[in-house]
């Protein structure tokens, strides 16, 4: 009865328990929340969700790639910060030219061997389909983050990575059309066929985040394919 009309994530149990599988909440090293204290509110806004668990991915790319910057952050983020919530550091890899050297120092990984990793949003990165044989033939599992956003991608391509047994990532926000109707529509379509895998916020800044996020309005199918990549 409660989802017999579209109705608002936000009034909905979805984030009890919530692990955030993609972010920029780690201050100072991408172009995400640039001040610690930006880092501890936001941390304090998702306790009042429920959310249990944050991967940290910050951009590593050509312009990104001091580890040494990201490790002493984390590193002063962890002390500081006192509440319940599980934070875990991984990485956001573009699969540009540096990728295989950012490999070959070895990557920052989640659990299993899964690495996130994304494309430019227009145009297919040269060797995006290499790159991610070569992933996976070095024991990593690919994460291919958003990729609603891709617009170079058709339906035969995802089913074609599918196939290939790469997860899907799914931005929450783009269920509220934050990045426009054709994103919104395949990530709608992505989640009908459900192609998902995991859920990020790719949280750049709470504001954005806490204006968008109700305007997530799902129907009672739409909700339960949602609910399910949680399992």
């Amino acid at each position: 009865m409660f989802f017999e009309r579209k109705k608002r994530l936000t009034d909905s149990a979805f984030f009890d328990g919530f692990t955030d599988y993609h972010c920029h909440i780690l201050f100072g090293v991408d172009d995400g929340l640039k001040e610690l204290s930006e880092s501890l509110k936001t941390l304090s806004y998702y306790e009042s969700l429920g959310v249990k668990k944050v991967y940290l991915t910050p951009h590593v790319n050509l312009t990104y790639n001091d580890w040494n910057i990201i490790e002493t952050n984390f590193s002063t983020l962890k002390n500081r910060y006192k509440g319940a919530i599980e934070l875990q550091l991984a990485a956001e890899y573009l699969l540009d030219s540096g990728f295989v050297v950012q490999m070959k120092q070895g990557l920052r990984c989640m659990e299993n061997n899964r690495v996130l990793v994304e494309s430019s949003y227009f145009n297919k990165s040269t060797g995006f389909d290499e790159t991610l044989f070569l992933i996976a033939n070095e024991g990593y599992t690919p994460i291919i983050a958003h990729p609603e956003r891709y617009l170079f991608m058709n339906r035969d391509n995802y089913q074609e990575l599918k196939n290939c047994d790469y997860l899907f990532q799914l931005n929450l926000l783009s269920l509220s059309g934050m990045y426009g109707g054709q994103v919104k529509h395949r990530a709608l379509y992505l989640l009908e066929k459900n192609m998902y895998d995991l859920i990020g916020s790719d949280m750049h800044d709470l504001k954005i985040f806490k204006e968008h996020i109700p305007e997530i309005k799902l129907s009672k199918k739409q909700f339960l394919n949602l609910m399910s990549i949680l399992k």
